[in-house]
């Protein structure tokens, strides 16, 4: 199940700092981001999650990947230039979300990387979009961004930096086919298509025990499971569902009990 719903903003007690530096990046993204750094159960996730819910939609261009700003030209993608610089924009209004950065991401994975399965099957290049792109203009979560890879690290550092990502999408001319062929995505590497490595039972372990230490530790609904995955058999996502639940249950636990903070040891 979809979690049901956002713990307030103005309801979380304490923890001043962390929403004041929050609420500062939300009014000059400039800033370049914020490292929060505490206990499970504390409402890092909890707070950015609701921060979010706090923000009003904005004007993005319908269709486009990176939600480009129709009133900023300057800083539109380059499919946009060539359907709009002479034209005026279809405008949609989206809401303000938070995507979450998994910690077995890769750095194609994050910034995009050529689409090889249109390569394979079309022979042409196309540029397939990371997680850098569904986030621009978004609210970019990292949980234990210290369990990353130091270059995934790097790559978000200069991004944030420059307020630009650049992929490499230089390919051996010699993959792609003079004519095109039809290849299954089972053949395909998980790093190409965004697939968890990890072990299904114990990722699901971990994403729930994380979930319900923080529902636990700010009193949310129990019932609010959010077991998606990106695991492709149904019995790696019964594994996977199976060791969320467990999790969750113990997390939450933990959460409401106030063991997160070792009280007493």
């Amino acid at each position: 199940m979809k979690r049901q719903g956002t713990f307030p903003f103005t309801a979380i007690i304490g923890q001043d700092t962390m929403k004041r530096a929050l609420v500062l990046n939300v009014v000059n993204p400039k800033l370049g981001g914020v490292l929060i750094q505490g206990e499970k159960g504390t409402a890092k996730s909890t707070a950015v999650r609701a921060l979010a819910d706090l923000l009003p939609p904005r004007k993005c261009i319908k269709g486009c990947r990176f939600h480009d700003d129709p009133d900023d030209r300057a800083n539109w993608c380059d499919e946009c230039h060539e359907k709009y610089d002479h034209a005026e924009p279809e405008v949609e209004m989206l809401p303000m979300k938070v995507v979450e950065l998994p910690v077995s991401a890769t750095e194609d994975r994050v910034v995009g990387t050529l689409d090889i399965e249109a390569a394979i099957r079309e022979g042409k290049r196309a540029f397939e979009t990371g997680i850098l792109a569904d986030a621009n203009r978004n609210i970019l979560y990292v949980d234990e961004i210290n369990l990353l890879d130091d270059h995934v690290v790097d790559v978000l550092l200069d991004s944030a930096a420059m307020g630009i990502a650049v992929p490499d999408t230089t390919v051996d001319p010699n993959i792609i086919p003079s004519e095109p062929d039809t290849v299954p995505s089972s053949v395909l590497p998980d790093t190409i298509l965004g697939r968890d490595k990890r072990e299904p039972y114990e990722a699901g372990y971990e994403d729930g025990s994380s979930a319900g230490c923080d529902d636990g530790a700010s009193n949310a609904n129990r019932a609010s499971y959010d077991e998606e995955s990106s695991y492709q058999k149904a019995v790696d996502k019964q594994k996977y569902v199976s060791g969320y639940r467990e999790g969750y249950s113990k997390g939450f636990d933990d959460g409401s009990q106030g063991k997160q903070f070792n009280i007493g040891d």
